[in-house]
């Protein structure tokens, strides 16, 4: 970020760059705490703290940031000399109520990643201020959230803005000949671990703190009783199976033809994580026995394929007569109306 205020505002930027004011009265302090008590209290935990910013993409090398004043509101802006024009971020827009128009041309804009969006909205004559400075900006609206605003060749083209990487600052020409220097606030990019007093200093500065406890819960264990439907039919989802199935009206079974002995059929040759999956899914004892093979999925989970081959020679086949095309085409003479009912009866 940029220096762009006087000492009389640090307070506030400091509010801006992660540690804005605490609130009175929320403050603690540890005079009058005998010194081995303070060093380890008893029956707490270890902790850390953390001095934090709200931007952190400021801090990175390759780019030069700077905090400005649009409408009495800081905003953070990102000096881009290869940007053909300025942009705003559209939530920034939404939440300032800012008066919007058509640019009567629509441009592409693309990033570095090779995304692209479509951009024919523009706020003109944005007042960016810096230490009671005025340099008019049009915005155009961009979905964008890194930054509150982008300033590129047109608003440096404009005033005369003079870039300089090394020392990541800029020299603005203002309307009065002086020049004005706003250089970058170098910041790291990790957060800085501070120690306690320092810590205790800030609170008693009024800067506002955060406590985070972090607890280590076990997740409860969902069952089946937790769910609304299966409360009211307990008796279709009994804990234990009383016994084996009544006998059903219609008994399922494989029929074989006489004198049929088990088949059994030496399995195909595996690789070693096949046939451990093989002993995963089908571990049997049965004299019964078809050779199997394995097709990976796109997942990379394996799935069965049984060689049914051998048995399927020696089942005896339902026979029934196929029905003739024209037969079915003559049961559906005269009738307008169909059901799906009769339609799938008569397709199958």
């Amino acid at each position: 970020m940029m220096k762009e205020e006087n000492t009389q505002n640090t307070k506030s930027e400091s509010v801006v760059r992660g540690r804005p004011q605490r609130n009175p009265g929320s403050g603690a302090s540890g005079r009058g705490i005998p010194r081995e008590q303070a060093a380890r209290p008893e029956g707490r935990a270890p902790a850390r703290t953390y001095a934090i910013r709200a931007r952190e993409e400021a801090s990175s090398l390759n780019v030069i940031t700077g905090t400005f004043s649009l409408h009495d509101t800081k905003v953070i802006a990102l000096i881009d000399p290869r940007s053909t024009h300025s942009y705003i971020c559209m939530k920034l827009v939404s939440i300032m109520s800012m008066p919007i128009e058509s640019t009567g041309f629509v441009i592409k804009v693309s990033n570095p990643l090779g995304k692209s969006v479509l951009v024919d909205k523009v706020c003109k004559d944005c007042p960016l201020m810096i230490r009671s400075h005025c340099f008019k900006v049009n915005h155009m609206l961009l979905p964008f959230d890194e930054f509150d605003i982008i300033l590129g060749m047109d608003w440096l083209t404009n005033h005369d803005v003079g870039v300089n990487c090394g020392k990541k600052n800029i020299e603005l020409r203002c309307k009065n000949g002086d020049n004005l220097h706003a250089e970058s606030d170098e910041q790291d990019r990790s957060p800085v671990m501070i120690s306690q007093l320092s810590a205790q200093r800030y609170v008693r500065k009024w800067y506002e703190a955060y406590l985070a406890f972090v607890m280590n819960a076990k997740e409860t264990e969902s069952k089946i009783e937790f769910v609304p439907i299966v409360c009211e039919y307990l008796d279709v989802f009994p804990e234990e199976l009383p016994g084996l199935p009544q006998v059903r009206e219609v008994e399922f079974g494989i029929e074989l033809a006489p004198g049929t002995v088990p088949i059994s059929i030496t399995p195909y040759r595996m690789a070693p994580t096949e046939l451990k999956e093989l002993k995963a899914q089908l571990p049997s004892y049965s004299l019964w026995g078809a050779p199997v093979l394995f097709v990976k999925k796109k997942d990379g989970t394996m799935t069965l394929c049984i060689d049914y081959r051998q048995l399927n020679k020696v089942i005896v086949k339902n026979k029934y007569l196929l029905p003739r095309i024209d037969d079915l085409f003559d049961q559906l003479k005269g009738a307008t109306v169909f059901s799906k009912i009769d339609l799938r009866s008569t397709i199958s």
